[in-house]
């Protein structure tokens, strides 16, 4: 049997743009990781990002779990409401720096 990582090289080998997306969606999976990490070391509740987001409470818990990939836009929206800054560096390689 295949491994993830196996599958995944296989398919980006016969499809250049399937692995440009697998990377894409791996990094918005890490930031918000990072984000939803960063919400609750403040102390603060999903209904209280999604407050200062100006977003409903239900989004912020589809993207946390994984039901929703968030867009670049909800992921800097997301890190102003928290205080922090992303900076995105070549390869899907990403800094957070406080705001």
């Amino acid at each position: 049997m295949m491994t993830q990582d196996e599958y995944v090289e296989k398919r980006r080998q016969r499809n250049a743009a399937f692995g440009k997306l697998y990377k894409q969606e791996v990094t918005a999976l890490r930031l918000t990781t990072v984000l939803a990490e960063q919400r609750m070391r403040l102390g603060l509740s999903q209904s209280e990002l999604a407050r200062r987001v100006g977003t409903p409470q239900s989004q912020i818990s589809r993207v946390e779990n994984g039901v929703r990939t968030p867009n670049l836009e909800t992921l800097w929206r997301w890190a102003y409401a928290l205080g922090i800054e992303i900076i995105l560096q070549p390869e899907g390689h990403f800094e957070i720096r406080a705001a």
